[in-house]
């Protein structure tokens, strides 16, 4: 009776982790789509709204930045706050997706390597200073790319 229970017990925990690789693998595969659509001004857009859902999930994008009176002082904010940009990095990314949003211009498959090389920087950068709690978390339920 108890090795049974241990039996099905190992085969629930297993079909659950089975379910959280799977929706993982999901969520990568679809953000990837948004990020790399054919249209890369929509993809660059995806790009920056991915990254700021990250930094709301690692709780940065909430501290003191509502203050900000315009985009360049909430990114010149980051820079400060996030020791892996450099000046001016963020500034830049910032105006690369205004361009994307509002210009008339289509960007380059190069701009969107560019905008995404910076996404996961930052991406890298957050989980560095986690717990294994929660690089777990941020890892396999928040499903974001970090190695």
């Amino acid at each position: 009776n108890i090795l049974l229970s241990l039996v099905a017990i190992a085969l629930l925990l297993t079909a659950v982790w089975g379910l959280i690789l799977a929706n993982r693998k999901r969520v990568l595969r679809r953000r990837r789509s948004e990020f790399f659509q054919k249209n890369q001004n929509k993809g660059i857009c995806e790009i920056s709204y991915g990254l700021s859902q990250m930094l709301k999930d690692a709780q940065i994008a909430e501290t003191g930045l509502d203050e900000c009176s315009d985009d360049v002082e909430y990114a010149r904010r980051m820079e400060e706050m996030l020791e892996c940009i450099e000046s001016g990095e963020y500034v830049q990314f910032i105006r690369l997706t205004q361009q994307a949003a509002y210009g008339r211009e289509r960007m380059t498959e190069e701009q969107r390597q560019e905008s995404y090389a910076f996404y996961r920087k930052i991406a890298v950068f957050l989980v560095q200073g986690m717990s294994r709690r929660k690089k777990f978390w941020w890892k396999y339920m928040k499903c974001y790319e970090i190695s």
